[in-house]
C-alpha cells in the first residue's frame, strides 16, 4: 500500500473524516444561530465573521483532536495505532492532557474575542445615524512631529466645512479625540452615534499639500468612497472645500443654494499667514488654558504684522471669549468684541464670530436679547457648533425656559457624545427641569467616560437631594468636598441635612475673597444668613462675575431666598424678572 493511500487509511480507520463532517455540519449550525441570533439583538452584521474567522480556525484544530483521540461512554481516550491493545497504552498520560489543555484554549480565545466584540458593540449603544459624520484624526504622513499642527488643522478644517451642510450632524473634533482607536468601526459608528465614518492622512512637501480620505459605512464596516486630493498651499481653502463636496456627494444630502455656494468659493491664502492660523488653532483647541494663550500670541502676532485676515480675526475673538468664560474673564470679554467686529467687516458668515459676539453679550454685558440673536445666528451658519448650542442651552436655563433648554443641551451630546462636561452640565439642566431620573441617567454616563469626575458628582448631589434621598446626596457630594471648585456644594448638602455645624465648618474653610463669591454666596444662602448672601452677590455683580445672573434664577443653594425683596431687585436690573417668576414656580414655562 503507497504511503498516501495508507495515510488515508489510517485517517479512515481514526475517524478523522467523520470528525471533519461533524464539525462541518456544527459549524454550519452555529454560523446560522449566529446570524439570527445578531439580527435579534441588533447587533452589526460585521460580527458576523469573527465567528467565521472561529470556525475556519478551529477546523484544523478538530481535526488534529479527531487523529489522536476518541470520545467514548468512558470519557475522551486517545486513539491508539493499529494493533495497539493494552490497556496501558490507553490511559491518558500528562503530554495527552496539555495538548487538550492548549486546544481548549485556542478555543477560549476565540470564544472570548467574540464575546468582547459583541459587548464593545452592545455598550457602546447609539443609534447609527445616518447624516452623521465623524471624522477621525488624520494621520500627519509628513514625516516630522512639527508638522503636527498641520495634519490637526486641516482635520478641523475638514469638520468646519462639512459643518456648513445643515442636513448632515458633524461629531465634535473633541469627541474624536477621545476615542479608543483599537476599537473595531461597527463600535466606533455606535460609540458616536453615526453611520459615516471618515479616515485619512495628510502630508505637506514644500508648497504642495495632499490629502488621502475614505468614507466608511461604520454599520457595514465597508468603504463607501475615497479620494485624493493635492493643491498648491496658496489652495488649500479649495482643497478643504472640494473634499466636503466629495464626501456629501458621497452620504447623497441636498445642500441649499447658500450652501452650494459657500462650498464653491474658496480665496487664495497668504501661505505664511494660514500656517501661523493653523498653530494658532492648534494650541486654542487645547484643554489647558495655559496652552490657548500660547495659541492668542500667535494670532496676535499675525495682526501686530497687519496680515490678519478674517480667519484670524474670528480665532482671536473665540479664543478671547473661551479664556473670558471663567471666573475672572480678565479684559478678554472687551477684546473679544474687538476682534469680533474686525471679522464682521470682513467677513461676516463664519460662525464662530457670532459665537463669540454671543458669548460677549450673554456672559459680559447680561444683554440677552443680544446674546439669544448672535448664537441663534452661529447655529444658523454651523448646525453643528457644539459650543452655539451649549451656551444657548445655558441662556434658556438662565431665563428659566427648560422646554428651549432641554433640547438645546440634548444636542450637545449628539454632536459631542464622549464628553463627560456636556454629559454632567446636562444632568444639571434636568435637575432644573426636575427630571431627575434622566439626570441621574446622564451622570452615570458622565462617570463611566470619567471616573470621578467632579462636575458630574455635583449634579448628582443636586438630583438626590431633590429627590429627598440626603443619604444619597451627602455620599455624593462628600466624594467632591476637596475639590477647590466644588467642594462647598458638600456643604449646602450639609445644612440641607440639618448638620448646620458641620456645614459652618466647609464654609470657614473658604477664603472670604471675590474669587470664591460662587461658593461663599450659595453657602451663606442655604445656611439661612441672607444678609451675607446678598453682600456676595452685590460683590459679584460690582466684580462682573460672568456667572452672576445665574446667581438670581438658576443655582439651586439659592432657592431659599428667591423671594426675598432684595433678590426681585437685583432681578429687575437684570430684565429677569420674568425668569425669577418661572424659578419661583409663579409662571409656568
Amino acid at each position: 500500500m503507497g504511503r498516501f493511500a495508507g495515510f488515508v487509511a489510517e485517517a479512515r480507520r481514526r475517524r478523522v473524516f467523520r470528525t471533519a463532517g461533524l464539525y462541518v455540519v456544527g459549524a454550519w449550525v452555529l454560523l446560522q444561530v449566529a446570524d439570527l441570533a445578531l439580527q435579534s439583538m441588533e447587533l452589526p452584521d460585521s460580527l458576523l465573521r469573527y465567528f467565521w474567522v472561529a470556525a475556519f480556525a478551529g477546523f484544523p484544530i478538530a481535526l488534529i483532536f479527531g487523529w489522536y483521540y476518541e470520545i467514548t461512554a468512558d470519557g475522551i481516550r486517545k486513539t491508539l495505532p493499529a494493533g495497539a491493545i493494552t490497556d496501558e497504552e490507553l490511559r491518558m498520560g500528562v503530554p495527552d492532557y496539555v495538548i487538550i489543555g492548549a486546544l481548549a484554549i485556542v478555543v477560549a480565545v476565540f470564544a472570548a474575542g467574540l464575546f468582547d466584540q459583541a459587548r464593545q458593540a452592545r455598550e457602546l449603544a447609539g443609534p447609527y445615524d445616518p447624516n452623521g459624520i465623524a471624522v477621525l484624526p488624520l494621520e500627519n504622513l509628513s514625516g516630522s512631529d512639527s508638522q503636527e499642527y498641520f495634519s490637526a488643522g486641516m482635520h478641523d478644517a475638514l469638520i468646519a466645512s462639512l459643518s456648513r451642510i445643515s442636513a448632515l450632524r458633524i461629531v465634535s473634533s473633541t469627541s474624536t479625540a477621545r476615542l479608543d482607536r483599537s476599537l473595531a468601526m461597527p463600535a466606533i459608528g455606535r460609540a458616536l452615534g453615526v453611520r459615516n465614518v471618515i479616515e485619512g492622512s495628510v502630508t505637506r512637501e514644500g508648497n504642495r499639500v495632499r490629502v488621502i480620505i475614505q468614507l466608511i459605512d461604520a454599520a457595514q464596516d465597508t468603504q463607501i468612497w475615497a479620494g485624493n486630493f493635492e493643491r498648491e498651499f496658496t489652495s488649500v481653502l479649495a482643497l478643504q472645500n472640494e473634499m466636503a463636496m466629495s464626501v456629501v456627494r458621497a452620504v447623497d444630502v441636498r445642500l441649499s443654494d447658500e450652501e452650494q455656494s459657500a462650498l464653491s468659493q474658496a480665496q487664495e491664502i497668504d501661505p505664511d499667514v494660514y500656517d501661523a492660523y493653523l498653530r494658532g488653532m492648534y494650541f486654542l483647541n487645547q484643554p489647558d488654558n495655559r496652552i490657548r494663550r500660547k495659541g492668542i500670541r500667535i494670532l496676535e502676532g499675525v495682526v501686530e504684522d497687519g496680515k490678519a485676515d478674517a480667519h484670524v480675526y474670528a480665532s482671536l475673538a473665540y479664543g478671547y471669549a473661551v479664556l473670558g468664560h471663567s471666573p475672572f474673564p480678565e479684559g478678554m470679554f472687551q477684546a473679544s468684541k474687538e476682534a469680533a467686529r474686525e471679522a464682521m467687516a470682513l467677513d461676516d458668515s463664519i460662525a464662530e464670530v457670532h459665537l463669540a459676539l454671543g458669548m460677549h453679550y450673554l456672559y459680559y454685558e447680561w444683554d440677552f436679547a443680544e446674546a439669544e440673536k448672535s448664537l441663534l445666528r452661529a447655529i444658523e451658519l454651523n448646525h453643528s457648533l457644539t459650543g452655539a448650542h451649549y451656551h444657548y442651552a445655558w441662556l434658556m436655563e438662565l431665563l428659566q425656559r427648560s422646554d428651549l433648554a432641554l433640547p438645546a443641551g440634548d444636542l450637545t451630546i449628539g454632536f459631542d457624545p464622549l464628553s463627560p462636561w456636556m454629559r454632567a452640565t446636562l444632568a444639571a439642566q434636568y435637575v432644573n427641569a426636575g427630571q431627575y431620573a434622566r439626570a441621574l441617567q446622564l451622570v452615570e454616563e458622565a462617570l463611566e467616560l470619567q471616573p470621578g469626575f467632579a462636575w458630574a458628582l455635583s449634579a448628582k448631589g443636586w438630583a438626590l437631594l431633590a429627590t429627598g434621598d440626603i443619604a444619597g446626596a451627602l455620599e455624593a457630594s462628600s466624594r467632591i468636598a476637596s475639590d477647590p471648585e466644588l467642594g462647598f456644594w458638600y456643604g449646602v448638602v450639609l445644612a440641607a441635612a440639618g448638620r448646620v455645624d458641620e456645614a459652618h465648618e466647609v464654609l470657614a474653610k473658604i477664603d472670604k475673597t471675590p474669587r470664591n463669591v460662587i461658593a461663599l454666596s450659595n453657602l451663606y444662602a442655604a445656611l439661612g444668613e441672607a444678609d451675607e448672601t446678598f453682600y456676595w452677590l452685590n460683590v459679584a455683580k460690582e466684580s462682573k462675575l460672568p456667572w452672576y445672573p445665574w446667581l438670581i434664577t438658576w443655582y439651586r443653594g439659592m432657592k431659599d431666598l428667591r423671594d426675598d425683596p432684595r433678590m426681585r431687585e437685583l432681578a429687575e436690573e437684570l430684565g429677569l424678572s420674568e425668569a425669577l417668576d418661572r424659578a419661583l414656580g409663579w409662571v409656568a414655562t
